[in-house]
């Protein structure tokens, strides 16, 4: 057995991992040659360590005749190959062991995982050892500088105690890692970067002392390895080697290690979400990147800083008061990809919370096209982040459900690329695409995607079924498919630990009951639902103000309009005290509390009520052809309709049902009820009131039975429309030919 080494040794990690591998009991895990081992040891980043090396004559002491190393540019030993990196990475022995790890867990996306990994990291092991060799035979001949070699011997060694980190944690797999496999593999630091020599030469300078260096080197590369535990979850972990990397970093006084520490730090807090104490670092590392030049440290810190302002902490003016100056640093850095793309998403996130959506959008397009820059198959783990960043800001942001589902569509083929068909994050995108097709009244497309994904994720993620059945059950009650919601919502309750989704699937038990005619239990269920979210996050939060909502939808199909009113008056209130979330909220859900109003016949509470939720979406930015756009001003032509201003309904209504039909889905409810109020308003013209009432009957019998009231409405328009209209009685004295 092999003994760990003393606390005190001075013996760097990555000689005592060498040396362990070739003290292997099995030969086939020992290193395949002397001469493999040897080139391995070259790998030093000191180069003056390595030089040392050479001139105590090493490669004679182990014995390889012949050889010869001598200091000096153009007369040392062969190149190591790519392919000596592979064996020192990923030999056959490694690749079998984590294999067997990954069969270990019973993870049911081993196999498939493991499958999609391999070719990853097999580009990323291949790239890392032909980069490797071409900066060695570009030091050879000449062409780089002793200095310019080290820089990028430095680079990809760092680079290679990522992976390797990432390796070792692959062989002692945990169905988590499983999970986290493909995505991780995919983050890792690009070997690309230690080709751009001009990045190279411009960063900080090192160490003049050549141990200081020496030791910077190794503690650069315990950083990289504890980014790998970061990729794969393991944030404890992380935290812990980071704390050490930065105790030496302080003892050894370099500055931009310490920024770089500090910058490691706030990631791993910020992944295992702990705003504050990731603020904290980021900004230690920020003004320490900034003193001692590190450009690229202080840009990541800004971006990340960013990010926590206006998520987490909700102070999203904040977070965009250090934008101009990240941009600048990001134009003296020669705006890198991937720091582009990370400030570019992280602004769009807090123009996004600051409530400057149509601002948001823009960044995150801006984000994407910087990707595409690169290539199709280029970062995907950032390509998919981005789009479901756009997709929830298109969704919840601008009223704009098809365009959101166009966004996570394009993400799902990328993440079902990356990471297969069954994987929970693509499941989690899944949910999202099926409820902005609901939203969009995209019902079959709908149900398709629900029913699909359902059939994936039968047991094996309880969370995510629950979600998918929330979800379906909502679609049963637009479809007002009661039974079957009924059937949905209660199966997700049955999922255990579900906080807020349990109160979700309650009420919308609740309304499946109602409109079943088991209405005072209905009524007695949205009651504990709301009751539950205030004991669970208090009065004024978000979801107690959906539980309200829920609560004046069921009433309203219960026929309660004044206890309708009520419950949607006071999710209302609550959705105003959100402070910038407050609007997208009011924006695109208020018109059902305008439309309890106007069935009151409240004709003056239903006008304040359009205004105010007309300020709501111009404050959330909605664009004027969105949906919700088009639903306000339809119940704008309802309004001056039960006024009896017909011209002003018709303009309305005209208005109205084509943002609509271009919108929404064919069968979408707003969408039928539309046109069928506008046949109504089209008293001068029989044969356009027609084809709309045609229209709107048509798609109510194909939404079926729960829709037969409104089938006949639109039934009871046509037939008036087909009854001949009798001429006007004649007025006394009035010769009738006259009339006629």
């Amino acid at each position: 057995e092999i003994q760990a080494p003393p606390a005190e040794s001075r013996v760097p990690a990555w000689v005592h991992r060498i040396v362990v591998r070739g003290l292997s009991l099995e030969p086939a895990e020992r290193w395949p040659s002397m001469q493999v081992l040897v080139q391995q040891l070259e790998r030093d980043p000191s180069r003056a360590r390595r030089r040392a090396w050479a001139v105590a004559g090493l490669i004679g002491v182990i014995g390889l005749a012949g050889a010869s190393l001598v200091a000096g540019r153009g007369e040392s030993a062969s190149c190591p190959t790519a392919e000596v990196e592979r064996e020192g990475l990923w030999p056959a022995a490694r690749q079998a062991r984590i294999a067997a790890a990954f069969e270990a867990t019973d993870n049911p996306l081993a196999v498939d995982t493991l499958t999609r990994v391999r070719p990853t990291i097999d580009a990323y092991v291949d790239a890392l050892g032909a980069m490797r060799e071409q900066a060695c035979e570009a030091h050879r001949s000449g062409e780089h500088s002793d200095r310019l070699f080290d820089l990028r011997t430095a680079c990809l060694d760092v680079r290679r105690a990522g992976i390797d980190e990432l390796l070792t944690g692959l062989e002692g797999a945990e169905a988590a890692t499983v999970d986290n496999a493909a995505w991780a593999a995919a983050s890792l630091m690009s070997v690309d970067r230690c080709a751009d020599t001009k990045a190279l030469t411009a960063a900080v300078a090192p160490p003049e002392d050549a141990e200081v260096a020496r030791q910077v080197q190794g503690q650069r590369e315990a950083l990289a390895s504890a980014a790998s535990r970061v990729l794969a979850g393991a944030y404890e972990e992380a935290s812990a080697r980071v704390e050490a990397s930065l105790h030496e970093a302080t003892r050894l006084g370099y500055a931009p290690l310490v920024a770089e520490a500090e910058l490691a730090l706030g990631t791993a807090r910020m992944e295992s979400y702990q705003p504050k104490p990731a603020l904290a670092a980021l900004t230690r590392a920020l003004v320490i990147a900034l003193r001692s030049g590190h450009d690229e440290v202080a840009v990541e810190a800004l971006a990340r800083r960013m990010w926590i302002l206006a998520d987490p902490l909700r102070r999203p003016a904040e977070a965009l008061g250090d934008d101009e100056i990240a941009d600048a640093l990001l134009d003296k850095l020669g705006r890198p990809t991937r720091l582009q793309w990370l400030l570019l998403n992280n602004r769009g996130v807090a123009q996004f919370r600051g409530g400057q959506r149509a601002e948001a959008e823009g960044s995150y397009r801006e984000a994407l096209a910087a990707l595409e820059a690169e290539g199709d198959h280029v970062y995907p783990v950032e390509h998919i982040s981005t789009r479901f960043n756009l997709a929830m800001l298109l969704s919840s942001g601008l009223g704009e459900p098809s365009a959101a589902a166009e966004e996570l569509r394009s993400a799902r083929v990328r993440a079902v690329e990356l990471l297969g068909p069954e994987h929970p994050r693509v499941g989690v995108i899944s949910v999202r695409l099926a409820a902005n097709l609901v939203a969009a009244g995209q019902y079959d497309a709908a149900r398709e995607e629900l029913d699909a994904s359902l059939a994936v994720w039968s047991q094996s993620n309880p969370h995510l079924r629950a979600l998918l059945l929330i979800e379906r059950a909502n679609l049963f009650i637009e479809l007002r498919r009661f039974e079957e919601a009924r059937g949905d919502a209660q199966a997700a309750q049955a999922l255990a630990d579900l906080d807020a989704l349990g109160s979700v699937a309650l009420s919308i038990e609740a309304s499946a009951r109602i409109g079943l005619g088991e209405v005072d239990e209905g009524i007695e269920a949205l009651e504990r639902a709301i009751a539950a979210e205030i004991t669970r996050a208090g009065e004024d939060h978000e979801t107690v103000a959906i539980a309200h909502a829920w609560a004046g939808h069921g009433l309203r199909l219960a026929g309660r309009l004044d206890q309708a009113a009520r419950e949607l008056e006071q999710a209302r209130v609550i959705f105003a005290r959100l402070g910038l979330d407050g609007p997208p909220h009011l924006g695109r859900q208020f018109g059902e509390l305008a439309t309890v109003y106007l069935a009151r016949g409240a004709l003056a509470r239903a006008q304040a009520l359009l205004v105010e939720t007309q300020a709501a979406q111009d404050a959330a930015g909605f664009a004027a052809g969105n949906g919700s756009r088009a639903q306000l001003t339809k119940l704008y032509g309802d309004l001056r309709a039960a006024r009896g201003d017909r011209e002003g309904a018709l303009a309305a209504y005209r208005e109205a049902c084509p943002a609509l039909a271009a919108r929404m889905g064919a069968l979408d409810l707003e969408l039928a009820g539309c046109r069928l109020a506008h046949a109504r308003a089209l008293v001068g013209d029989p044969a356009a009131a027609r084809v709309l009432a045609r229209q709107a009957r048509d798609t109510y019998e194909r939404l079926g039975e729960g829709f037969a009231a409104e089938r006949a409405a639109a039934a009871e328009v046509l037939e008036a429309l087909d009854r001949p209209v009798a001429p006007p009685e004649p007025a006394i004295g009035e010769d009738p030919r006259a009339a006629e």
